[in-house]
């Protein structure tokens, strides 16, 4: 349940440590909407440049940011910081079922071969990437984001089903429990 960047090791724990401050998830937020500089960060947030660098080397050294600096007409060159990682978290709480787990998104051959719509999606944006078609690229994506709420609709009853599931089992195991007794 790890991440491997540049030979670096992100743990859960220390994934949820840095979520769990909702000023790095501010500025997580912003990042994944544009590159931003210490400045740009703390200007918006209304917080401190000091803190702001705080959060940034915190982040930075878990290898989800990466800074990079460009000239600018005048003064010394800009230091941005960019998103890295992309990944996925998933915490999964029930009254019967605990689990997180962490993974990178990624494209699976065999996944596509059990979605046909998913195939389908999959491979009219090849096409529209290669052929450079802002409109279908569009069109595409909305259509993915539309798939992705539908299939995570198919999980909230796929959780429940499963939480109803091992509720009985449970149940039905302290029963020969206590016929033990």
């Amino acid at each position: 349940m790890s991440l491997h960047r540049l030979g670096a090791r992100m743990d859960i724990e220390q994934l949820l440590d840095i979520l769990g401050n909702e000023t790095r998830r501010e500025i997580l937020q912003m990042l994944t909407e544009r590159r931003c500089y210490v400045s740009q960060i703390s200007e918006e947030l209304n917080i401190g440049q000091k803190a702001i660098i705080e959060h940034l080397e915190i982040m930075r050294s878990a290898g989800l940011l990466e800074p990079h600096f460009e000239k600018v007409e005048k003064g010394r060159p800009r230091k941005y910081f960019n998103v890295t990682q992309n990944f996925v978290i998933e915490v999964n709480l029930l009254s019967n079922f605990f689990d997180v787990k962490l993974h990178s998104p990624e494209m699976d051959e065999r996944i596509l071969e059990e979605f046909p719509r998913l195939k389908e999606l999959a491979m009219g944006l090849s096409g529209a990437l290669c052929d450079g078609k802002t409109g279908e690229i569009e069109r595409i994506y909305n259509e993915l984001l539309a798939e992705r709420q539908r299939l995570t609709e198919a999980r909230k009853v796929i959780d429940f089903l499963l939480n109803e599931a091992k509720s009985r089992l449970e149940r039905k195991e302290e029963g020969r429990q206590e016929a033990f007794v």
